[in-house]
């Protein structure tokens, strides 16, 4: 499924249940902000939309780099894929691997320092949810 079907199925759940949804177009020069911005029974968080799995959920360097500072911020911020398992979805999150030894996100170096994806360490990315209910998929990470 392409990130433009997942982001339809998305926009067809915000107009019946009246969320505020936002997509973000990538010429908004903010690189790595994810793609869409979700404000859903007073909860606000991100999503970030990606068709398939690959190396680190198939992330770029300032994708992981922009989900890692919002964490450490107190932000919300999730990864929606199709889930392969089944005919479903998935909701997955990335987990810092600093919070313990270092809570200071001032430390994380900025997107432009960081080196190319091919060379970006794998990240440990967790699974919050699964659900062929793309609804109650979303509501569960209230």
């Amino acid at each position: 499924m392409k990130e433009s079907a997942l982001w339809k199925k998305l926009n067809q759940l915000a107009k019946k249940n009246k969320w505020h949804l936002t997509r973000i177009e990538s010429s908004t020069g903010v690189r790595g902000i994810p793609d869409i911005y979700c404000m859903i029974e007073g909860h606000s968080f991100w999503l970030e939309l990606k068709s398939k799995l690959g190396k680190n959920c198939g992330l770029s360097n300032y994708q992981i780099n922009w989900h890692l500072k919002h964490i450490r911020s107190g932000g919300k911020v999730f990864i929606l894929v199709p889930s392969t398992s089944q005919s479903g979805f998935e909701i997955l999150k990335i987990n810092d691997p600093m919070t313990k030894t270092l809570p200071d996100s001032k430390s994380l170096p900025d997107s432009k320092s960081l080196p190319d994806s091919k060379s970006l360490p794998d990240i440990h990315i967790s699974q919050i949810s699964s659900n062929t209910n793309l609804e109650k998929l979303i509501l569960s990470i209230l």
